[in-house]
Parts: structure tokens; sequence; C-alpha cells
């Protein structure tokens, strides 16, 4: 906006020093001739400080899709490594029930099998548990999805 006023300003001034110079005003035409050097500079600095945060903005804006771009790509890892991780839980959880079963079929010790009965039911809630979280998780996966979309 400073620099369009400027550029209003200088026009007129030169005007009015034409006009002081053609009625023989030479002190006043002096006056507008420094006017007008100030006013050239303070707008070619004002241009370049606009120059400049003309490029900082664009860095910025560069850096914006960058970090955009790398919480993305970590938010997906992070994911994935999560879903590895709950498979990992619920194989190995599987593989320790069907231990548990074979042993309490073996099992002749009514205390020792007390305490499997308790472990394998453990098990089931814990397998429970984490199909209710997978549950959770897919509508909220659904919810995300459909505001990505509205964005």
């Amino acid at each position: 906006k400073k620099v369009n006023d400027i550029e209003t300003q200088i026009p007129a001034l030169l005007e009015a020093k034409m006009h002081a110079i053609s009625g023989n005003h030479f002190c006043t035409a002096k006056d507008l001739t420094e006017e007008i050097r100030s006013l050239t500079s303070e707008r070619e600095g004002l241009e370049g400080l606009l120059s400049k945060l003309l490029v900082l903005s664009s860095r910025n804006v560069k850096k914006l899709g960058s970090v955009k771009e790398d919480y993305d790509r970590l938010r997906r890892e992070v994911e994935h490594q999560e879903t590895a991780y709950e498979t990992s839980v619920k194989e190995n959880t599987m593989k320790y029930m069907e231990t548990l079963k074979d042993k309490l079929c073996s099992c002749k010790c009514p205390l020792l099998g007390k305490v499997w009965e308790a472990d394998l039911e453990a098990c089931r809630l814990l397998m429970q548990s984490l199909q209710l979280q997978e549950a959770r998780g897919s509508l909220s996966v659904e919810d995300e999805r459909q505001m990505d979309a509205l964005e």
C-alpha cells in the first residue's frame, strides 16, 4: 500500500517540479527534487523488503508442505507398526491358548488346571478386547477418511 502511495505521489511531485521550474521557482524545484529522491529511495527499499518477504513466504509454504508430507509418512509408518504389533500379539496369544488347551487336556493336577483355565480365560478376554479395539479403530479410520474427503 505504501509503495502504491509513493508511486501516486511521484508523478504529482514531478509535475509540480516542472511548474516550479517554468515559473522560475528554482528553490521550490530543488526541494521537490529532494522529496522525489527521498520517495524513490523509500520505494526501492520497500520493494526490496517486499521481495524478501515473498521469498520467505514461498520458503515457508514449501517447508509446510514438506512437514505435512513427513507427518503423513510417519503417521502411516506408526499405523503399520501398530497393525504389525497387534497381529503379533494376536498370533502369540492364539499359540499360547492352543498350548494351554493341550496342557489342560493332559493335566492331572486340579490346582494347576485351575491356573491354566484362568490363564486361558485371560487370553480370551484379551482377544475380545483386541477385537473391540479393532472394530472401534475401523470406525474411527472411516470417520477420518470422511473428514479427509471433506477437506
